[in-house]
């Protein structure tokens, strides 16, 4: 492995996303540092049902996440859909999986759909389908809202076919909860009863401990 890192380095300037150490991304020593712990998170009682996510955003998942989204580092579907995956399991069983859409802005800009792909991974494995069923207006960028303003911006923001059935809705990051929140209350209003929602990782909510952590739902 070391060897066929050090190829990867001298053709093609490869290094870990984590990390940046020179060779195949992730690491071995990062891979390691990949271990899902699905736990109900915080944001579940803003979004309304059980948000479960394999990690907390930080260092070397987050690292990982952005790479995934915004830089193109596509190869690392497997990696994070791995992840996601594990967490699937520690919801109840659903019909659907459904992504969080990006705005369309945003999906012309990366060229690619990530959270679609990485709930792809997930069903091709769940042998369960994964549908486009929401749909999103243009929106502006999170990075510098507060969590009121981040409500205040999706609210009404998502559309869904009309359906039924139970899903479970798949996003790479929870943040606030307002997204998922917003996801959860229009599929509901289109028909469909809603499992819960699972993501990669999320980040400690506002005043509540930090998560998740390692106490595993099984």
């Amino acid at each position: 492995m070391r060897l066929i890192d050090a190829a990867l380095d001298l053709l093609l300037g490869a290094s870990c996303h984590g990390c940046e150490r020179p060779g195949a991304s992730p690491c071995p020593e990062c891979r390691a540092l990949l271990r899902p712990c699905p736990q109900q998170v915080a944001q579940s009682a803003q979004v309304g049902c059980p948000v479960v996510a394999a990690m907390r955003y930080e260092p070397p998942v987050s690292s990982f996440i952005i790479a995934h989204k915004d830089r193109q580092a596509w190869q690392l579907r497997g990696v994070l859909g791995g992840l996601l995956l594990d967490t699937l399991r520690a919801l109840p069983t659903a019909e659907l999986l459904v992504p969080v859409p990006s705005t369309p802005s945003a999906e012309r800009e990366r060229g690619y759909d990530h959270t679609r792909a990485l709930a792809a991974y997930c069903a091709a494995r769940l042998h369960i389908p994964v549908k486009r069923v929401l749909t999103s207006r243009s929106g502006v960028d999170h990075a510098k809202l507060t969590a009121a303003e981040r409500a205040d911006e999706v609210r009404g923001r998502f559309s869904a076919r009309p359906g039924w059935g139970r899903v479970i809705v798949v996003d790479d990051v929870i943040t606030t909860g307002a997204t998922a929140a917003e996801c959860v209350r229009t599929l509901r209003a289109a028909g469909y009863t809603v499992s819960g929602v699972v993501a990669v990782a999320a980040t400690p909510a506002p005043g509540g401990n930090a998560a998740p952590g390692c106490d595993q739902l099984r």
